[in-house]
């Protein structure tokens, strides 16, 4: 009886951190709040206790899909290497940074160490797509109840998800890794309903998407269909090449229907001048960068010096109301690239060490999962190229899906060797 009941409770215990993800996610898009700092308690000492009473350590193994968390730790371990030889004393931005990238941290250390053996992609899929069409709803009330149902205006509905949800950099990332996850989902399950609740959020999920004023999750969805359809039909050799040839033909067409992906609105990004000044920053300090204190006092400083940066990126910014109060910090004045954040704060190493973080996510996956994980890195790939992590792209949200990942790889890889086994 004793030894039942203590079963019991090492089940039950094992199911704590993976609430404690779920919870986060499902948190995630509406900003910090009580449910995500709840659900951070849950993951922590859920998994301590699961660690313990499970004896985790005797299940530990090798494998070369953990390297992502060894570059997850080699990303944090970078902000406090550089600061003993920084000459500006941690500032605020500072501070800011190493808790954003304290998740990396964290789930770098679980994912070594031996996550929970209860976690399951197909959770995470069903509970972002909740989410998605949650936020859906939200939006489309909030906006119903302040403008009515007459003359829907497209701007005025996603200004309303800016203000009461989030940013279209953060909703458009996450809906995007939802459908990729839904994708897996329906494509691994028989059931019909489960596959009709899968399809119908997926529809939501994606036209949310197509909706929102965002130029970079709007063509990262079209890529994600069109490499994810070239994929699947491949199979089919009478039809891979008609499929083809109208998804390249059209795929243009689809680009330009946006709003804000016309040749003039490209060219008159205003990021173009911050890349540049960005560059011309790195050719002072090519080695070692600058470190992350110095970085948010110079690189800020030079940018209201800059004459063409000043005109084309800070002006029009703090003309806007809501960035105001951020005058003169690194939130809002930063380059607009990861790539490029890295190697202006922790020079050559710093950017080699986000080329190895992509390599891994790249080696990570099972056959199985392998098209999905691609997917999910080419998201990543594309929103790296328009924002350093931080704000709207938090490395908590990253960290926690590629574990997600590498444990559903893992019962992948366990499954076939099972079937393969003599």
């Amino acid at each position: 009886m004793k030894v039942y009941f203590f079963n019991v409770i090492r089940s039950i215990v094992s199911y704590i951190p993976v609430l404690g993800i779920l919870l986060i996610l499902m948190s995630f898009p509406f900003g910090y709040n009580v449910f995500e700092r709840i659900g951070h308690y849950m993951l922590g000492i859920g998994f301590v206790l699961d660690y313990v009473l499970n004896k985790r350590w005797l299940e530990w193994y090798w494998s070369r899909s953990k390297l992502i968390y060894i570059a997850m730790l080699l990303i944090y371990i970078l902000i406090p290497l550089w600061q003993t030889w920084d000459s500006t004393l941690p500032t605020g931005y500072f501070y800011h940074l190493i808790e954003q990238y304290t998740m990396f941290l964290a789930i770098g250390v679980v994912g070594v160490l031996g996550f929970s053996d209860k976690l399951r992609l197909k959770y995470i899929g069903f509970a972002m797509l909740l989410t998605s069409c949650v936020i859906f709803i939200m939006n489309l009330y909030l906006y119903l109840a302040e403008y009515g149902v007459a003359n829907f205006n497209i701007e005025r509905f996603n200004h309303i998800r800016v203000i009461h949800i989030h940013s279209h950099m953060v909703i458009n990332l996450y809906m995007n890794t939802a459908l990729i996850i839904g994708a897996y989902l329906f494509k691994n399950n028989s059931n019909v309903w489960n596959r009709t609740l899968l399809a119908i959020a997926m529809l939501i999920t994606a036209g949310y998407v197509l909706l929102s004023e965002g130029r970079v999750g709007y063509v990262t969805l079209l890529l994600i269909v069109f490499i994810y359809t070239i994929s699947t039909v491949w199979q089919y050799r009478k039809l891979r090449w008609v499929m083809a040839a109208f998804l390249i033909l059209s795929l243009p067409s689809l680009f330009v229907k946006h709003s804000r992906l016309g040749v003039d609105k490209v060219l008159q990004d205003p990021r173009f001048a911050v890349w540049d000044y960005s560059i011309r920053m790195i050719e002072k300090h090519p080695i070692l960068g600058y470190g992350l204190s110095t970085l948010s006092v110079e690189y800020v400083d030079g940018m209201y010096e800059d004459e063409r940066v000043y005109n084309y990126f800070v002006k029009p910014i703090m003309s806007q109301p809501s960035f105001a109060a951020l005058k003169k910090t690194m939130k809002t004045h930063h380059p607009h690239n990861a790539f490029l954040m890295m190697y202006l704060s922790f020079g050559l190493i710093g950017f080699l060490s986000l080329l190895f973080f992509c390599a891994t996510i790249a080696i990570m996956p099972a056959l199985q999962l392998k098209i999905y994980v691609w997917l999910f890195l080419l998201a990543l790939f594309i929103q790296m190229q328009f924002e350093p992590f931080g704000a709207h792209f938090q490395p908590q949200f990253i960290a926690m899906m590629l574990l997600c990942f590498q444990k559903e790889s893992s019962l992948c890889n366990a499954r076939i060797n099972f079937l393969f086994c003599p």
